[in-house]
């Protein structure tokens, strides 16, 4: 397993934050870096970086970290991010398709609310990361396309489906308006599928 990533890291949620809190947390537990990078099988000069923010772990060594630390990932990032509390964003401009991001400054977790009405459709896209898309109105048929063909689920308000990473979907409004958040870890699109 690679100790760095060229994706986006978890560093975005936390800044300078993050390897501050990884050091606090190590210091609190009484291991050295060497310690630390034998429970969790990273490199010391790796631990080392990214306690100083010079580089940015990925989510899986993350977990590794947070393991060997005993406590959760999101121990770390609340840690990390503990100066940020909430973030409000009222009415964020809609794309070019209608869509619009939830947060549209980025960051770690990106929510994405796409609106269509009876007919209307999405364009297909995959994503780098797995995607939960919650229907928040209506009724909708999610098209998804793994390698074994097409498979079409119906979904009402308040139901949801996980999309495996790098697997193509797309959803379509049965009747009136719906709503669907789309919730994932990267805000990349690998690719639309025209």
């Amino acid at each position: 397993m690679s100790d760095l990533t060229r994706d986006r890291s978890v560093r975005t949620v936390g800044g300078q934050q993050l390897g501050r809190a990884i050091r606090t947390m190590r210091r609190e537990r009484s291991l050295t870096l060497t310690q630390l990078s034998e429970r969790s099988g990273l490199s010391a000069p790796f631990l080392s970086q990214v306690e100083n923010n010079r580089a940015n772990p990925s989510l899986a060594s993350l977990a590794l970290i947070a393991a060997a630390l005993e406590c959760a990932t999101i121990d770390i990032i609340g840690a990390a991010d503990a100066g940020r509390i909430v973030e409000i964003t009222s009415a964020p401009p809609l794309f070019d398709d209608g869509d619009r991001s939830l947060n549209p400054r980025g960051g770690e977790v990106n929510v994405v609310e796409s609106r269509r009405r009876e007919g209307g459709e999405t364009v297909p896209v995959r994503h780098r990361h797995d995607c939960v898309l919650y229907v928040a109105r209506g009724d909708v048929d999610i098209t998804v396309t793994p390698p074994s063909g097409p498979q079409v689920h119906r979904l009402d308000a308040g139901a949801s489906v996980v999309c495996a990473a790098g697997v193509p979907y797309h959803w379509s409004a049965v009747s009136g308006e719906a709503i669907v958040l789309a919730i994932r870890v990267d805000d990349r699109v690998v690719a639309r599928h025209e």
